[in-house]
């Protein structure tokens, strides 16, 4: 009878630790770049490749944007999502590469 008592309360403790172990499945997300830009892997291949190199720095705050576009057109602002970028003036000291006439 003890031997029976003991099998059964083996088998029932069996069950219960079996029963309360439940496996979560943890959400798996995959992110996929596609993009084709060619980076640059040398100091060279940036200098050769820019339009306009300056130095300068950020003085006065414009005014906040939304930084997220329209994917049909990057000149307008999306209409569903919101990051919120902010827009300075840039005081240019030196151009060391290019025409910076028109960017004021």
């Amino acid at each position: 009878m003890k031997k029976c008592f003991t099998l059964i309360s083996a088998v029932a403790m069996f069950i219960i630790l079996t029963g309360c172990h439940v496996k979560e499945e943890a959400e798996q997300f995959q992110i996929m770049d596609s993009s084709d830009e060619e980076l640059p892997n040398h100091l060279n291949e940036i200098i050769e490749f820019s339009d306009v190199i300056v130095k300068g720095s950020f003085t006065e705050f414009v005014k906040p944007t939304n930084m997220i576009r329209s994917a049909n057109d990057p000149t307008v602002e999306s209409d569903e999502l919101y990051t919120e970028g902010q827009i300075y003036t840039f005081q240019i000291e030196k151009t060391y590469k290019g025409d910076v006439e028109g960017f004021h």
